[in-house]
């Protein structure tokens, strides 16, 4: 096994990232100077620190690595900021509210819950995207045997489990569209992933569109009817932060992208120091074929963590194409409203 993967702790010019644009979003910046301050005071301590609250990584993933090693804890020392790990569900389109209540702050995702999230004013923006070549083979549409389904033509008139408004109803609206097929031609189930996941397996649904774990585990019962690879998706891996820490500390959300590249970088080269990065054994560990499938997967697609460049407006613009025509989120959204100004 190769050493883990260690962060440089040479974070000095990271001071040189605190000049930045006092116009980051235009959706962040709204408000008086005393709202402004008071979402600043949320995240002190009321010593002049501040405490950056990120979704807890849990065993897997570059994340997880990065909690191992203090990655963000050292970047952030320089500018008073302690990190606080919070547990969250397994899909971002699940812990909406807390991003909205800023229990959250900083979080692991992919373009589609931010631009499902659209609809409901929550304040999340992209921040840096693992900028890989194409879509995984780890995402897609599997269907029961019992459904008899076997490419996406089948799915008409069938019942499909996915996360609303995230990446499993993304990956169902445009595999029917690449089918010819309309969102009306299927019966769409709206269930987050591990309820999906059990609605699948007990036969209540005929197929489930998911990702990550649950994808493998779905695959072992059921037929792939497609991937995201084999559908040509759109969607990437990112770093999302909320609006409001973006508008009072993007020096924070700066700290964080930089400091996060080399870990994500490292990843497909050494992929299998990305899983069970804790804990080797026990309940949340990964044993057998799932630990053998994830570590394929880490390796299967080299990441470059970089701030949204035009390609990746483009990409995040036709899956609001996809979400706005289908009534997923309303008409006139566009990149620029949901892309943090990092660069």
């Amino acid at each position: 096994m190769h050493p883990r993967p260690k962060t440089s702790r040479r974070l000095g010019a990271i001071a040189l990232l605190l000049a930045v644009p006092a116009m980051l979003l235009s959706a962040c910046t709204s408000g008086s100077a005393l709202e402004q301050g008071a979402r600043a005071d949320e995240g002190s301590t009321g010593d002049g620190a501040y405490t950056l609250k990120v979704t807890d990584p849990v065993n897997n993933g570059w994340l997880a690595v990065a909690k191992r090693d203090g990655t963000l804890e050292d970047a952030l020392e320089p500018l008073g900021t302690t990190v606080e790990w919070v547990p969250a569900k397994g899909a971002v389109s699940a812990n909406l509210p807390l991003f909205s209540t800023g229990e959250i702050q900083v979080s692991e995702g992919a373009f589609t819950p931010v631009v499902g999230a659209a609809s409901q004013d929550a304040p999340i923006r992209v921040g840096a995207v693992l900028g890989t070549e194409a879509a995984g083979d780890d995402s897609g549409i599997v269907a029961t045997e019992a459904s008899g389904a076997s490419d996406v033509a089948d799915l008409a008139g069938k019942s499909i489990a996915v996360n609303p408004a995230g990446k499993g109803e993304y990956i169902v609206l445009l595999a029917l569209e690449r089918a010819g097929l309309a969102k009306d031609d299927v019966e769409l189930q709206y269930l987050q992933p591990a309820e999906a996941l059990s609605a699948f397996t007990s036969g209540k649904v005929d197929a489930v569109a998911t990702f990550g774990d649950f994808f493998r585990q779905a695959q072992e019962t059921g037929t792939v009817v497609a991937t995201e690879r084999d559908i040509d998706s759109q969607d990437r891996e990112i770093i999302l932060f909320t609006a409001d820490l973006l508008a009072d500390r993007p020096d924070i959300a700066q700290a964080v992208v930089e400091a996060a590249g080399p870990v994500v970088a490292a990843r497909s080269e050494h992929p299998e120091d990305y899983v069970n990065v804790f804990d080797s054994s026990g309940p949340r560990a990964l044993e057998g074929d799932a630990l053998d499938w994830q570590v394929r997967v880490n390796g299967a697609n080299p990441a470059t963590l970089r701030v949204p460049d035009e390609q990746d407006r483009e990409r995040l613009q036709s899956i609001i194409d996809v979400f706005a025509a289908n009534g997923v989120i309303p008409e006139g959204v566009t990149a620029d409203d949901l892309v943090a100004d990092l660069g």
